[in-house]
């Protein structure tokens, strides 16, 4: 289950890599992203380590400290993050690199954003397409 939620935030952090990041800085940052599960591991153990020796090796306790503790940080990113800089007031990536991105047809992809909820993202592009869960 852990490897469940963990693959569905890595295409959100690589989509926010691509909005906050030009062309240029994107692979130093992708970079930093990946290292981050290294210390983010490292982090947990030493969590679960000093909630053992605190808690006397109460696995209940244990449990509860390492759900709090990502709970906090859950929240936080929840709080801390945008979604894209013009939401903070700046101009997108294209604008303020001047580096113009094409997709495979020549579009420019600095106006790829959608209007629509989340919500509504969710059950006409995921639950109801009918070719997720096929594999080919």
């Amino acid at each position: 289950m852990i490897s469940v939620t963990q693959a569905a935030g890595a295409p959100a952090c690589q989509r926010e890599i691509n909005l906050w990041f030009s062309k240029k800085h994107r692979g130093t940052m992708y970079a930093i992203w990946s290292s981050a599960h290294n210390a983010g591991a490292f982090v947990c153990v030493a969590c679960v380590q000093l909630a053992t020796f605190l808690f006397s090796g109460s696995l209940t306790a244990v449990f509860l400290t390492a759900s709090v503790i990502s709970a906090i940080i859950a929240t936080l990113m929840l709080l801390i993050n945008s979604e894209r800089p013009e939401t903070e007031g700046l101009p997108n990536m294209a604008e303020y690199s001047g580096e113009v991105e094409l997709t495979e047809s020549g579009k420019s992809t600095a106006k790829d954003v959608t209007t629509e909820s989340t919500w509504n993202i969710f059950v006409h592009d995921i639950l109801m397409n009918k070719s997720s869960g096929r594999l080919h």
